[in-house]
């Protein structure tokens, strides 16, 4: 395999790596938001209280 397609194979899985951590952030900052927020009050029937 030739160097050059060596170093473009190696660049293109650095910059995946790269972005990541970014996307796995967001999802992390939008799950603990979504947990932060009380779920509704539900009735004995199991329907939400409003």
């Amino acid at each position: 395999m030739p160097a050059a397609r060596l170093r473009s194979t190696a660049r293109a899985r650095l910059r995946q790596l790269d972005a990541r951590p970014t996307a796995m952030g967001a999802t992390a900052h939008g799950l603990a938001e979504r947990l932060r927020t009380p779920p509704a009050p539900i009735d004995a029937h199991g329907r939400a209280i409003s």
